[in-house]
């Protein structure tokens, strides 16, 4: 994903939500990943969220400063989950939400 999009011209700056440091810890990761874009300053941030790897509300404060994508590679069977922590509750702050 990096290479192309650089290729493009863009700059991109890839967060590891399973690194060493914060992996299986949500509010550390969510803490990271604000950090991250606060010093990057991102006009789009491009997730790849599998289940709830970082909280909503991490969400929301990236919503606040720019605009937020997740992209559900293959995993569309998600969206027909319910309250299950998945896409029915990842998609609703992100926008778009291509699959």
């Amino acid at each position: 994903m990096v290479r192309p999009l650089t290729a493009l011209g863009h700059e991109v700056e890839v967060f590891d939500t399973f690194a060493p440091g914060w992996a299986g810890d949500p509010a550390a990761t969510g803490e990271a990943l604000i950090e991250t874009a606060s010093a990057f300053q991102p006009d789009l941030v491009l997730t790849m969220l599998i289940e709830r790897e970082v909280p909503m509300a991490t969400v929301d404060e990236l919503r606040r400063r720019g605009e937020v994508a997740n992209w559900f590679s293959d995993d569309t069977w998600r969206f027909w989950a319910s309250g299950n922590g998945r896409t029915s509750t990842i998609a609703p702050g992100r926008r778009p939400v291509p699959t």
